[in-house]
């Protein structure tokens, strides 16, 4: 599995970049919040039809999420104050002299960073699907490459226990996300 270094907010993170299915040519681009439970599952369940050789053209696809709902989910994941503070330490105030869990901030990384690191040091992504329309997606994909429909149910679902505090958070510095997410706006709307 591709993984490499992505460097965002001044730090560097590890990603592995691909789910492949793990007999055919079929490879999900891995942003973090975007379905990746509901994905990993539906992988593991479908089964293809044998028209389709191990030799066939690989088949890449990866999954959107609406930015400012991506982000809520991700500060969501890691409310507690302590953690709040230090991811907006890292996000907006760049803290120098501290060291910051790569693996917490790579869940705030735009999708256009994914994106665009994918298709330029990997291949390009056949499809973007996106995540308010995962099945339909899912559909779309098992269509194209002839494997079985499997219905997806949604897994790993974020509760939203803490939603007025995050979106007051959000509020409080909007110039700063308003600035972070207008490329994956515009990657949202012209992809999805």
């Amino acid at each position: 599995m591709p993984t490499t270094s992505l460097s965002y907010f001044g730090v560097e993170a590890e990603h592995v970049f691909e789910r492949k299915h793990k007999h055919y040519p079929l490879i999900n681009v891995n942003i973090p919040k975007n379905g990746s439970t509901s994905i990993n599952s539906w992988m593991e369940k479908i089964h293809f039809n044998s028209a389709i050789s191990k030799h066939s053209k690989t088949y890449r696809f990866v999954v959107l999420r609406e930015p400012m709902d991506r982000l809520i989910s991700a500060f969501n994941m890691f409310w507690e104050r302590e953690a709040i503070d230090y991811i907006i330490r890292a996000l907006i105030h760049h803290s120098r002299g501290h060291t910051y869990d790569s693996k917490v901030l790579l869940h705030f990384y735009p999708q256009w960073i994914f994106v665009e690191h994918y298709e330029s040091h990997f291949a390009k992504i056949d499809r973007f699907i996106n995540l308010n329309n995962l099945q339909d997606g899912l559909n779309e994909i098992s269509a194209t490459i002839s494997s079985s429909m499997v219905n997806q149910k949604p897994q790993n679902i974020t509760g939203k226990v803490f939603i007025n505090d995050i979106k007051e958070l959000i509020f409080k510095n909007r110039h700063f996300f308003d600035n972070l997410l207008q490329k994956d706006y515009e990657l949202y709307k012209q992809k999805t």
